[in-house]
């Protein structure tokens, strides 16, 4: 059954040609200050060097993600935009990982409620969730990039960085397009998204930042 906002978001396409006032092109352009901090801050594909450096880079995000996507998952308003968050988490593919690589359990370790952006409200949620879903689309390039560079094996354990195979693309647009359907139906709420995806990216960015210099294996 299609949710009113995926009904929605055909008209929007349909009817509206200029996207720069598109929800999703000004998250873009309004956080790229902090998207790019993160990535200077996560340093991938070169921080890692080895697969002690793999397996602890899989941790930090482990350690960032899963109670992240936990807090967003608090909010009740998914089901009007008609997103999946099950099918959408990251988390179980991290936990696969670390298992096929035999990471032991007690490392698995949350990041601090602390840690966490401060998200008062659904559309902040919403913003969380954009910086979440937007890293899926480079994580397939890193992976091809460690495994040139770390000459790992074809079987080596990598769900999380190959985010959903085929299905990356659809799903992003589809993100994408709610977003933007969204921000049309409630332009009041557009600050708010913003906010929500520079904290995000804000509390990633420190969360690694912290965590360098931690070798794996070390509480």
């Amino acid at each position: 059954m299609n949710s009113p906002i995926s009904t929605q978001v055909r008209a929007v396409g349909a009817s509206r040609s200029d996207t720069d006032t598109r929800l999703s092109v000004r998250l873009r352009n309004e956080t790229r200050v902090e998207h790019k901090l993160v990535e200077a801050t996560c340093g991938l594909p070169d921080a890692v060097r080895n697969l002690a450096d793999y397996k602890s880079c899989l941790l930090d995000f482990y350690g960032i993600f899963c109670p992240l996507e936990r807090h967003i998952a608090t909010f009740n308003e998914w089901s009007h935009p008609g997103l999946s968050l099950r099918r959408r988490s990251r988390v179980p593919s991290l936990r696969q990982d670390l298992r096929l690589l035999n990471v032991d359990p007690h490392l698995w370790r949350e990041a601090p409620t602390r840690a966490l952006p401060t998200l008062p409200r659904f559309s902040y949620a919403l913003g969380a969730l954009y910086v979440l879903e937007g890293s899926t689309l480079g994580g397939q390039i890193i992976m091809a990039a460690l495994r040139e560079r770390l000459h790992l094996p074809v079987d080596m354990p990598g769900g999380f960085f190959a985010g959903r195979g085929e299905e990356t693309g659809p799903l992003w647009h589809q993100f994408r397009a709610v977003l933007d359907a969204y921000g049309q139906q409630f332009p009041e709420m557009e600050t708010d998204v913003v906010d929500g995806a520079r904290r995000t990216f804000n509390s990633i960015g420190l969360w690694f930042d912290a965590r360098k210099g931690t070798a794996y294996g070390r509480p």
